[in-house]
């Protein structure tokens, strides 16, 4: 049984689709129909309500119009600021409309970037949309559900509304912004066997050709490489690096046509400012890093991440060995972890159960022991992008100077330096 505010709802929305049966012809007013449905499905019934049906029935004509020819694998992107007189329908808002093949990643990379780029998102509104178009991209059928065919196109129609921008500028960046994420989005999606596949033979040339260096160390970083490939990570972008030179100038390249996701673009960076784009001699602090006795590292990128999430990236980056051991290249893995990363207990993750492990052992504690629980909670407990890449001695130190705070509360912050000299990390623990 319906809700009073639900049945207010939906008699609001019967009111809009006889409005607009009164504005369009017959064919035209079936689509729109339709479209009113699935446009306000997921809208609270108090945003129906409250407002008037001129602008109801304008928010999702107005995306009928825009959506009504759009070329094969290109979105349509249009920001504006709706007028009473000309467009029939008006908000005090600046009023984004895209028009984009159905894909993971979309509604969260739009809202997101915007907000990033200081855009405050109003509402947003994004129902899926199965239709037919032609062999020139013109729409000849808004379809009721879900049919599946060759000539069918699932597509997300995304109404964004953001606090008004007065000028024809501001609203043609917001476009270009986000023709920028919807290319990244797309990328990433379209790529995503394919880097999947690559990190699977990575996997293999592991197992089957290993480099050489410390067993124990191969296979807890084949074990690691193995969990992120069981959903446990989000592969945003692939590419392939090689290193050449004279010990303290060796330099690094890229491979043409290696990049895959997002780092198709051979001038798309994520350490602008360690030193290392192509054909760069290597910073010390990559250098250091290069030549330590492990097969991969954990950090992150130094620019957010445009798709799911606008955060920095994480970057997990694979060694290529020679035979004498020397490092000759580098996979470069660039992504997120998932949700399910982070609420895993380290004890269960391939590398962070070894830090936490050797944490405590390096504390001269033992596991059983009452400060060697209290420790171990301290480590499982402690920020999940530290934990991938803080290194022992860190570690070492800032866990066993959260320990005693257990005894002594007080407020205390402890800083960290990433391995690339980027980044300073702090923790603030206050009682």
């Amino acid at each position: 049984m319906l809700t009073k505010a639900r049945k207010e709802k939906a008699d609001r929305i019967k009111q809009v689709i006889a409005h607009l049966k009164g504005k369009t012809g017959k064919k035209m007013a079936g689509r729109i129909t339709e479209l009113v449905e699935q446009f306000y499905a997921r809208v609270a019934p108090e945003d129906i309500v409250s407002a008037s049906v001129e602008n109801l029935y304008g928010a999702p004509a107005s995306l009928l119009k825009v959506g009504a020819s759009r070329k094969a694998n290109t979105p349509i992107v249009r920001a504006g600021n709706p007028e009473a007189k000309k467009d029939g329908w008006t908000t005090p808002n600046t009023v984004i409309e895209i028009i984009n093949d159905d894909m993971p990643f979309l509604v969260d990379s739009v809202t997101q970037g915007l907000a990033q780029a200081g855009y405050a998102v109003q509402l947003a509104v994004h129902p899926i949309v199965f239709v037919k178009r032609n062999a020139a991209g013109k729409m000849t059928e808004l379809l009721p559900d879900d049919r599946s065919g060759d000539d069918v196109t699932v597509e997300s129609w995304i109404h964004v509304q953001v606090e008004h921008q007065a000028t024809a500028k501001g609203l043609r960046e917001i476009e270009r912004l986000l023709k920028s994420i919807l290319s990244d989005v797309r990328a990433a999606v379209e790529d995503w066997k394919p880097m999947l596949a690559r990190l699977h033979e990575t996997i293999t040339t592991m197992k089957l050709t290993p480099p050489p260096l410390d067993t124990e160390e191969v296979e807890e970083a084949t074990a690691f490489l193995e969990w992120m490939a069981d959903n446990h990570f989000t592969l945003l972008g692939v590419r392939e690096y090689e290193y050449s030179g004279a010990k303290g100038t060796e330099s690094i390249r890229l491979v043409k046509g290696s990049g895959l996701g997002i780092l198709r673009n051979p001038n798309a960076h994520v350490l602008q400012s360690a030193g290392t784009r192509s054909g760069q001699v290597i910073t010390d602090e990559v250098r250091h890093l290069m030549t330590q006795p492990t097969p991969l590292f954990v950090t992150k990128a130094n620019v957010r991440s445009t798709v799911h999430r606008a955060v920095h990236m994480d970057y997990i980056g694979f060694k290529r060995f020679d035979k004498k051991g020397r490092v000759v290249g580098e996979r470069r893995f660039i992504g997120l972890f998932t949700s399910a990363a982070y609420n895993q207990s380290p004890l269960a993750i391939p590398l962070l159960r070894r830090q936490v492990t050797k944490a405590v052992h390096n504390a001269g504690l033992s596991t059983s022991s009452h400060d060697g629980k209290a420790l171990t909670n301290v480590l499982e407990t402690f920020p999940r992008d530290e934990l991938f890449q803080i290194g022992e001695d860190d570690l070492n130190n800032i866990s066993l100077g959260v320990l005693e705070l257990q005894d002594r509360p007080r407020i205390k912050a402890f800083a960290r330096r990433d391995a690339f000299g980027r980044f300073v990390s702090c923790l603030v623990y206050v009682p």
